[in-house]
């Protein structure tokens, strides 16, 4: 059984998935980063959305890394890259796209293009790395094995399911003070029931620290504000239980916290079915 603790790494250019054992170190993986969804504040719908494959990459080879090289490349691996589109409703924005719930995958040789290897979770992941930019056009990259040398076409069936949010709002959080503070009780008609923050002092620096984790997909950003002047965060990491956000510098002593907050959630099944679909 896997039993090593999954921690998400998110700064302002992309998100990128890391995965720890508890003996090692941070090792970073390609991959979308997706924090466990806010559930107190997720509405489902039982509207779906469809896919459809707009831009195919196959690579066969990789070079070897010369002696003394690092020999760890996170791009162009062996594989199948497929670009999924899927139209964004209108006034909605994307904040995750899952992990396949279900996939299946064949070339016409009869070669399974699923059979990926497992991540550092232990699961096979298929989701390459996105950027937000492309997650708001609705672009999504998975990646499957190469197809057999013999094969022309491939089938794929998908399912999927996307989150999305319609607003963010701006909150004010009183208790929270750029000097430091102790754990405080979150609003929970804002935030959710048990939420809690609290800022954490260093040397040079300042970070608040937030739980549940989940906390991570409903705050779009968290600032220090004072006088007209913002401090915003510059990154952040989740996993174990809270998320953090990590600042640049030091504020000043009045500045007050303000989080922009995500709102109307909605959850959406994704469904993908392509049949003879030419390989590159």
């Amino acid at each position: 059984m896997n039993t090593s603790p999954t921690l998400g790494l998110h700064t302002r250019r992309c998100r990128t998935i890391l995965n720890v054992s508890l003996s090692l170190l941070l090792i970073a993986a390609g991959g979308l980063a997706m924090a466990p969804k806010p559930a107190s504040l997720l509405a489902s719908t039982a509207e779906s959305m469809t896919a459809r494959i707009v831009r195919l990459k196959e690579v066969r080879v990789h070079a070897t890394a010369k002696k003394g090289e690092d020999d760890f490349n996170m791009f162009d691996k062996p594989g199948l890259t497929l670009t999924l589109k899927f139209d964004v409703p209108a006034g909605m924005k994307v904040l995750n796209v899952e992990e396949p719930t279900t996939i299946k995958a064949v070339d016409n040789s009869g070669t399974d293009l699923t059979k990926v290897e497992p991540g550092f979770n232990g699961k096979a992941q298929y989701m390459g790395m996105m950027f937000d930019d492309d997650k708001q056009k609705g672009e999504v990259p998975i990646v499957l094995l190469p197809a057999a040398r013999s094969a022309t076409t491939f089938d794929l069936s998908m399912t999927s399911e996307i989150t999305l949010y319609r607003d963010v709002s701006k909150v004010t959080v009183a208790g929270l003070t750029a000097t430091g503070s102790e754990w405080i009780d979150l609003p929970s008609e804002t935030f959710g029931s048990g939420a809690k923050a609290r800022v954490k002092m260093s040397r040079n620096s300042v970070q608040i620290e937030m739980k549940p984790e989940s906390l991570h997909d409903s705050i779009a950003e968290v600032a220090f504000v004072s006088d007209g002047e913002t401090m915003e965060s510059q990154g952040s990491m989740w996993g174990m239980g809270t998320c953090t956000f990590m600042f640049p510098g030091k504020p000043k002593e009045d500045a007050t916290v303000v989080f922009d907050l995500r709102t109307g959630f909605e959850t959406r099944a994704l469904t993908v079915e392509a049949k003879g679909v030419t390989l590159p």
